[in-house]
């Protein structure tokens, strides 16, 4: 049996090198919650290593859900309390970790077919997703009162990013982070604007938008791209994340190409 340190150093060479599907196929051999730990190790880094890491831990505890639902619940609320304050840990990447597991159980995700699982046991793991998909939203859902709002901007943005990545798993549960997404564009930090602006077009390509709905969106994004002119003009931020549900490769996008290419706003 590896050690934690040699899991992390082999499993970050691995992905390092592309070879994030190895990786995957280990940490799902792993009995329990043993490649839990040096999966989390890697949410604080950048780029590559993070957003493989937060896509393969979801895959495990989706798994683990299948088979023993109350451990893979003791996960989720241990994710909680890192985004607690009390908790004193800075929570990097739990927002979009939380959000991975609960994508990751839907019954489309690529990982299923890693195992054997059957129908029941899916059912069994897709019931986090059902039990904890309005904590998601309220990572963005500011009420202007004692919520469980993200204050700080680069936990939000976190967040929007796992509401849109949610989004494309489960729109029926999803559906109802639509008006924070909108909200989002307005938000005081330009990159959470640019998170919820991705997470936006998650959103509308999988809801079953009415005419008012999608009015009001259109409308939504003609504003964000006046109040936002200088920098879409500068392109100077750019995000970089795992664009789709299922071993995609890392795209970075700017706010220009969201808006034009995507959108064609």
């Amino acid at each position: 049996m590896a050690s934690f340190r040699q899991l992390k150093t082999n499993w970050k060479t691995l992905i390092l090198n592309g070879q994030q599907e190895e990786v995957l196929k280990q940490a799902l051999a792993l009995e329990g919650r043993e490649a839990i730990a040096p999966l989390i190790s890697f949410f604080c880094h950048d780029g590559t290593v993070k957003w493989y890491s937060i896509n393969i831990f979801g895959a495990v505890v989706a798994q683990l859900a299948a088979k023993d639902i109350d451990t893979a619940r003791i996960v989720m609320r241990q994710l909680m309390w890192q985004l607690n304050e009390e908790s004193g840990n800075l929570g990097w990447g739990i927002p979009e970790a939380f959000a991975s597991v609960l994508s990751n159980t839907a019954s489309q995700s690529k990982h299923w077919e890693l195992g054997k699982f059957s129908t029941k046991e899916k059912e069994q793991s897709a019931k986090l997703a059902h039990e904890y998909a309005k904590l998601l939203h309220s990572y963005i859902l500011d009420t202007g009162s004692e919520d469980n709002f993200c204050e700080h901007a680069p936990l939000r943005q976190g967040a929007f990013w796992g509401n849109g990545r949610f989004c494309s798993a489960y729109p029926s549960l999803a559906k109802k982070c639509l008006a924070s997404l909108i909200a989002g564009l307005k938000d005081e930090d330009y990159t959470c604007r640019l998170f919820a602006l991705w997470a936006l077009i998650q959103a509308k390509a999988v809801f079953d938008l009415n005419a008012t709905e999608n009015n009001e969106i259109h409308n939504a994004l003609l504003l964000f791209k006046k109040e936002n002119h200088t920098a879409l003009e500068s392109n100077s931020i750019h995000i970089t994340l795992l664009d789709a549900p299922n071993w995609t490769q890392i795209t970075e996008y700017n706010a220009q190409e969201l808006l034009t290419t995507r959108l064609k706003v």
